[in-house]
């Protein structure tokens, strides 16, 4: 029996186990940075996003220019009192009560005019 074969067979197995152990660590590495960039890329806008429009919400009030998801651009005349619903003017004889949850942007003093104007 040739007596390097067994070296080199328990080299090998020696070799391989590191091996393996340096990218165990490496996939745990990987994963790690996974997480860290869902987090940063997804997860945290996300709640940025949610936290702005809860503040948008909250801040509501009589005489402020809004557009609405639905792409309605309006001015609030009247804040219910159960805070769900509101009533925008979307021009001198129309009115109409949407939700509070329609509500995407608020828009600077003048939009409205400056878009009548346009036509």
């Amino acid at each position: 029996m040739n007596p390097s074969k067994p070296r080199f067979y328990i080299h090998l197995l020696i070799t391989r186990s590191s091996y393996a152990t340096r990218w165990r660590f490496r996939d745990d590495y990987s994963s790690r940075r996974i997480w860290f960039n869902f987090y940063f890329f997804v997860i945290r806008p996300t709640i940025k996003a949610s936290k702005e429009q809860r503040d948008l919400l909250s801040n509501l009030a009589k005489g402020d220019e809004i557009m609405t998801n639905g792409g309605l651009i309006g001015k609030i005349t009247k804040v219910s009192n159960d805070n769900e619903n509101i009533i925008i003017a979307l021009n001198d004889s129309t009115e109409v009560m949407i939700s509070r949850n329609f509500v995407v942007a608020t828009l600077q003093k003048g939009t409205m005019k400056a878009l009548r104007d346009q036509q």
